[in-house]
């Protein structure tokens, strides 16, 4: 099982297999993705759940957004400085992240960076230069690189689209 979960599984069920213990697990799955995505989502940002109601492994989550959030315009910032203030390894934060996300810390970190540049691209006038720095980004070609690969658009074509709807 350990190296199963080393090896970056979400869960491990042995044989023989219990239905029951499987469709729980699905469901397990299923919210903790769920959660992310709503997490992660700018349309949900402003809701938040009582934080007392979420498992150990949810607020983990919302910590470790809430503490990108917060360094986001940071280019310096990066896994070393996220496993810090978390109080974690680099390696624990690894594992962690991989097995509820399915991110690696580094790519979560760009993730949130790009969403937020989105948010910026939607919602100011900023140019792109201006967006890219203030998310953390030193070098402008690489954003483009990084935006045009996550969202399959290049930054000045997605405000483009923008400002003609």
């Amino acid at each position: 099982r350990a190296a199963c979960y080393m090896a970056g599984a979400d869960s491990y069920i042995s044989k023989p297999l219990n239905i029951n213990t499987l469709l729980v697990r699905i469901q397990t799955l299923i919210q903790q993705r769920t959660l992310f995505a709503n997490i992660t989502s700018s349309k949900n940002r402003r809701h938040v759940p009582d934080i007392n109601s979420l498992s150990e492994k949810d607020r983990f989550l919302i910590e470790v957004k809430e503490t990108v959030e917060s360094n986001l315009a940071d280019a310096n910032f990066n896994v070393k400085h996220l496993a810090l203030t978390l109080n974690v390894s680099n390696s624990m934060l690894y594992r962690k992240l991989l097995k509820l996300i399915d991110l690696t810390p580094n790519a979560f970190i760009k993730k949130m960076r790009l969403i937020k540049a989105t948010e910026l691209l939607d919602e100011t006038d900023l140019t792109i230069s201006e967006v890219a720095f203030r998310c953390g980004f030193s070098d402008i070609s690489y954003f483009g690189y990084a935006f045009r690969k996550e969202f399959g658009i290049s930054p000045s074509a997605y405000q483009r689209n923008r400002s003609q709807s």
